[in-house]
């Protein structure tokens, strides 16, 4: 077998080997122009996997039952291609992609793919080029900000929330679009968030991180994150007065 490609290392158009742990599969999703499924593949890095019926051909319902959520699978001549609409890294499988299932785990601590709201911030210049640009972050809620609508690319409205979030003296805004559950969540000011498989991007020059679409999981107050106060005496350096709020992921 050739040798296994990290998503992390990945740029985009190269032909690679990948492994990893499906962690969303969708629906069979149908439009006037394709029939598709869309899955996310997770080895401690996410990459958005998408499966056309007209590219795999005859092998479409085979792949619809093969590929399960919480499944380990080896993807062979996987084609890395960026995203036309909003240029990160993603998967179309072909006809000649080869998939089977994994016996060897990869050994990934849950949450594993969870970082401080720092690390998302200084991603930003990867915003300039190709790359996975699905993250997975937490902090405690600072800001609840009334829902608005905002005009997509191709004309629509959709309904959206947004949510200021802080860890440690970083801030990130949240937005939770209408047509994920997250979105009828009751939030409350000090609520600890964790979203998980979430698209980054870059809104009114300010970085923003999308809990959309079906596979973004949004969290609150998870029992699995430890959560330390440090109190200092000089609060000038603190992001909320003389309180230091520490999550442990």
């Amino acid at each position: 077998m050739a040798n296994i490609t990290k998503i992390e290392e990945l740029e985009g158009g190269e032909k690679c080997t990948i492994r990893g742990k499906v962690t969303y599969k969708s629906d069979k999703l149908t439009t006037k122009k394709s029939n598709r499924f869309e899955f996310s593949l997770y080895d401690g890095h996410y990459l958005r996997c998408v499966c056309f019926s007209y590219k795999v051909r005859n092998k479409y319902e085979e792949l619809f039952k093969l590929i399960q959520a919480g499944e380990y699978y080896t993807i062979q001549n996987a084609e890395i291609e960026v995203n036309s609409e909003y240029h990160y890294l993603e998967i179309n499988l072909k006809s000649n992609s080869k998939i089977t299932v994994c016996n060897d785990e990869l050994n990934i601590p849950p949450h594993a793919d969870i970082i401080g709201i720092s690390d998302v911030v200084d991603l930003k210049f990867h915003l300039e080029k190709p790359s996975s640009k699905i993250i997975s972050t937490a902090g405690f809620i600072t800001c609840i900000h009334e829902p608005e609508k905002r005009t997509l690319r191709n004309g629509e409205e959709e309904q959206l929330r947004k949510i200021e979030i802080t860890h440690g003296n970083e801030n990130l805004f949240v937005t939770i679009w209408n047509n994920n559950p997250g979105y009828n969540i009751d939030f409350e000011v000090g609520n600890v968030v964790v979203v998980e498989n979430c698209l980054l991007t870059e809104y009114d020059n300010e970085l923003d991180v999308n809990v959309g679409q079906r596979h973004s999981k949004l969290t609150i107050n998870p029992d699995w994150i430890k959560l330390t106060v440090v109190i200092d005496e000089e609060p000038e350096i603190m992001a909320l007065g003389n309180e230091l709020k520490i999550l442990t992921f």
